[in-house]
């Protein structure tokens, strides 16, 4: 790992990580907010990590020059040992990015990349940096101090999933406190996000980890709930209050992302605005989600949103 090439002055090194074989640390403190690296992805697939085929690996080891595949040559599984083969160490060290551009210039919802040295952040279901995008780079969420590691989460909607469903996603044992049954936080946050499923449930009409919700795996067993929340049959004002906790739920649980930002979105502009207080509350999660989003990427809110108009639609109501 140390014959990887850094960015001059990065604000991190890679050690070895107890349990994770090596991982990145902060050489210095690191804003929340700050980009951490800037990479350019050798390689994007316009697929998820699960759609790849073997004809596709090689595509993207062929696609790579000397220099790429010299630097490729030193990464190992988690530096302990070298991979069986090229098309194992691709399939480990490619990274979900956010909808975009694959290397061929196609429009994609679903894509990873290789990524060399972004890849060797270890994972956490407690994140505190993130892909901000191909063109951003990784970007902290939290401000992390010096000596601190440095983590990515690799899983998608992970703060709908228990330790137990996130387990089946991961080829690896998590040991993050989320994950690891010896701390109290792991048994609060198996609590939290599995209520947080079911508010996703009542609110998108659907189970986010099953096709199908069975009586076995049902997350809302009352079935007149059920049925209104898939026919999207409730009220302004339970959806608003659906949101409110589920923002409350993903503070709790530390968790600063995209979704968060959405829910504060949601529970500013959901339900009437009958009273003053009211109207304040909104306003509060409306100033929390601007405040977010200085520091968590989230480039579909950006394009959709009329972030002008929602604040001149809150302030208006005086």
């Amino acid at each position: 790992y140390l014959r990887l090439s850094l960015p001059e002055n990065a604000p991190f090194a890679l050690k070895p990580s107890p349990g994770k074989g090596w991982g990145c640390f902060a050489t210095r403190y690191i804003r929340r907010g700050s980009i951490i690296l800037h990479e350019q992805a050798w390689f994007i697939f316009g697929k998820s990590l699960h759609e790849l085929s073997e004809s596709d690996m090689q595509e993207c080891y062929n696609h790579l020059n000397g220099e790429q595949k010299r630097q490729f040559s030193h990464l190992g599984r988690n530096a302990r040992t070298l991979y069986a083969s090229k098309l194992d160490a691709l399939r480990d060290n490619l990274l979900p990015l956010i909808p975009g551009l694959d290397t061929f210039g196609t429009m994609n919802v679903m894509r990873c990349g290789l990524l060399p040295i972004s890849s060797r952040f270890n994972h956490s279901c407690l994140p505190n940096a993130c892909i901000a995008s191909v063109q951003r780079g990784i970007q902290a969420v939290k401000s992390i101090q010096e000596g601190d590691e440095i983590n990515l989460c690799y899983g998608n909607s992970f703060e709908v999933k228990t330790t137990e469903e996130r387990a089946r996603e991961l080829p690896f044992v998590c040991i993050c406190e989320a994950c690891n049954p010896e701390r109290n936080f792991h048994y609060l946050s198996d609590m939290r996000r599995r209520l947080l499923q079911g508010i996703y449930y009542l609110t998108r009409g659907c189970n986010i980890n099953v096709m199908h919700d069975t009586q076995e795996n049902a997350v809302i067993e009352d079935i007149t709930l059920k049925m209104r929340s898939e026919n999207s049959e409730h009220s302004s004002v339970f959806l608003g209050i659906c949101y409110h906790i589920r923002a409350l739920l993903l503070e709790a649980e530390g968790l600063a992302t995209p979704g968060l930002i959405k829910t504060y979105f949601y529970a500013a502009m959901s339900g009437p605005r009958p009273s003053r207080m009211e109207i304040l509350q909104a306003r509060n999660w409306m100033i929390k989600a601007l405040e977010v989003m200085r520091y968590v990427p989230a480039p579909d809110l950006e394009e959709r949103l009329d972030f002008e108009a929602l604040e001149q639609q809150l302030w208006s109501d005086d």
